[in-house]
């Protein structure tokens, strides 16, 4: 935080605009936060630096397809089939 308030500080200094100085505030928060994931997490917590697992891509489609089913299920019952004005929403 000590260097984005610095950074801040000299884009201030340097330009006058607020968004050198949103910028300045913007990178420092990235850097720190690509240096939590990259570095400082897998030494901390081991497993981390394993290989990273491949994704089941049919897993993930088979699920979404579901979801999709179920959605277009409980659509479909709560209609009601009396109406004009439910079947025009759904339609």
């Amino acid at each position: 935080m000590l260097a984005a308030q610095l950074g801040q500080l000299v884009a201030i200094a340097a330009t006058g605009s607020l968004l050198a100085v949103t910028t300045a505030f913007a990178a420092a928060q990235g850097l720190t936060t690509v240096y939590v994931l990259a570095i400082d997490a897998p030494r901390l917590f081991p497993y981390l630096r394993k290989g990273r697992a491949k994704h089941a891509w049919r897993w993930i489609a088979a699920s979404f397809a579901l979801l999709l089913r179920l959605r277009w299920r409980a659509l479909q019952s709560w209609r009601c089939s009396t109406c004009r004005c439910c079947r025009s929403v759904l339609l």
